[in-house]
């Protein structure tokens, strides 16, 4: 099945534009409905518009991965595009006009030229802000990956019981729009009263390498267990280790800091002294993934939430 998914979102692998994302959207839906699954979007305005796949309100695990790319960009923007857009985009208008200004008043000889560094800030506000698109080409490990992930388990595993819930977030590269808004209608709703009502998985750049990293922000007992269960296959060849949040990674697992998360990443290689290769989670050319990879960790979330449920059968 997740060859057939692949195959099918090569042509969705721009998720930039509204347009782009209506169509991905329509994808996702269609994919669910064929499963007999119930989906929603939440919520309906232009913030954010995230894909929810079974009941958000009886599920005890909500899977989530970001389903939003952003534009292309020198390598250096896009790879801190989460965090960097906004000032980048101030910068580009204050500089351009800044340097514009200085021009036209103290060299009124080359007044017009003061309107090249005007125009190129204007141009270089439009880029980063997406208003004038140029949209990625491929975008197979971030995160096409974690949209596989998903939809392997949708069509294996369903929602096991309403037990499971399934959420494709929107603007994770706009500044977490998406899981915010989500997070705190789960809280106004009262779906989250407590740090233990629900865990929630967030899958990302998972489709490159070897070396997993589990990250969370704050102690959790979460992360432990799931290490363990990856550690239980580590004759596949994968490697597992945790990486608690640095306080620099600008992810949407930071939405649920207060709740049990797990945030799920695949590095290419682990540096020696404990660094992550950059390169492996945003590659210059994001055309291929390993698919193993995807089939790997499907079973072990399958593994941990089925373990899981029997335990709370059984006592």
């Amino acid at each position: 099945m997740i060859r057939k998914y692949y195959e099918d979102l090569t042509f969705y692998q721009s998720r930039f534009t509204n347009a782009q994302k209506r169509a991905f959207r329509d994808y996702i839906q269609k994919k669910a409905h064929d499963l007999n699954l119930k989906t929603s979007i939440f919520p309906e305005r232009k913030i954010a518009k995230n894909i929810i796949v079974g009941d958000l309100k009886s599920a005890k695990y909500v899977i989530c991965a970001h389903y939003d790319t952003p534009p292309r960009l020198p390598m250096i923007i896009e790879r801190n595009y989460a965090y960097c857009h906004v000032l980048l985009e101030i910068l580009s208008l204050v500089l351009g006009g800044a340097l514009g200004a200085l021009i036209m008043i103290f060299l009124p000889k080359l007044f017009a030229l003061g309107f090249i560094p005007i125009v190129l800030g204007l141009y270089g506000f439009l880029r980063i802000s997406g208003i004038i698109p140029i949209t990625k080409k491929f975008s197979y490990n971030d995160n096409t990956s974690g949209i596989l992930t998903l939809l392997n388990l949708m069509s294996d595993y369903k929602t096991f019981k309403n037990e499971v819930a399934y959420v494709f977030i929107d603007n994770r590269d706009r500044g977490l729009k998406g899981s915010k808004v989500l997070a705190k209608m789960m809280i106004d709703q009262r779906m989250l009263v407590s740090k233990e009502d629900k865990k929630f998985f967030f899958i990302d750049t998972v489709g490159i390498g070897r070396d997993f990293a589990i990250s969370w922000y704050r102690e959790t007992r979460f992360v432990w267990q799931l290490k363990e269960l990856f550690e239980k296959y580590h004759k596949r060849g994968y490697n597992v280790e945790l990486k608690e949040d640095n306080k620099t990674d600008v992810n949407d697992y930071l939405s649920f800091k207060r709740f049990d998360h797990a945030s799920i990443t695949c590095y290419k290689d682990v540096k020696e002294n404990g660094g992550y290769y950059k390169d492996t989670i945003k590659p210059r050319r994001d055309d291929h993934i390993e698919e193993e990879n995807i089939d790997f960790l499907t079973m072990v979330i399958k593994d941990f939430i089925e373990g899981r449920v029997e335990n709370s059968v059984t006592k």
